[in-house]
């Protein structure tokens, strides 16, 4: 049974909770060509697959012979930014850096430590810990992405 929505719309799917206030029943993932048990998604266009109908990479599967060359760019495309960690450590870097220098900004504008330690300088000596953090993490991404 389907209820029509007021603009005439019939769902096709429906939530697939099966306890809670929603009490409809879970459905099984259908192939998109067969209507058969699917064994997986497509990663380009998300199509629930069956094997007659599915090419295995080894990152995920696609439609066959629609897919895969969508399929084998994203897996590319993927790899590409898991080695891009050397501009990684760059940006860490600079960010690092930014962090201590702001952080002696707020500790030598406000004074220093004469009156004692303030929000301040608290706050200071934070943005300096953090920026020598991120100074050291930027180092160990730059050696792991250069071995």
């Amino acid at each position: 049974m389907t209820e029509n929505c007021r603009s005439g719309f019939t769902p096709r799917f429906r939530p697939a909770l099966a306890s809670g206030p929603w009490k409809h029943q879970p459905r099984e993932m259908k192939c998109f060509y067969s209507g058969t048990d699917a064994v997986g998604i497509c990663k380009s266009c998300g199509r629930g697959l069956a094997l007659p109908f599915a090419t295995e990479f080894p990152k995920g599967l696609a439609c066959a012979n629609r897919c895969e060359a969508d399929v084998e760019r994203l897996i590319r495309a993927g790899e590409a930014v898991s080695a891009g960690s050397g501009s990684s450590a760059i940006n860490t870097a600079v960010s690092g850096v930014f962090s201590a220098l702001a952080g002696g900004g707020f500790i030598y504008f406000t004074g220093g430590f004469i009156e004692g330690l303030s929000l301040t300088n608290f706050m200071g000596c934070a943005f300096i810990l953090f920026g020598l953090y991120s100074v050291t993490r930027a180092l160990w991404l730059w050696r792991s992405a250069r071995a």
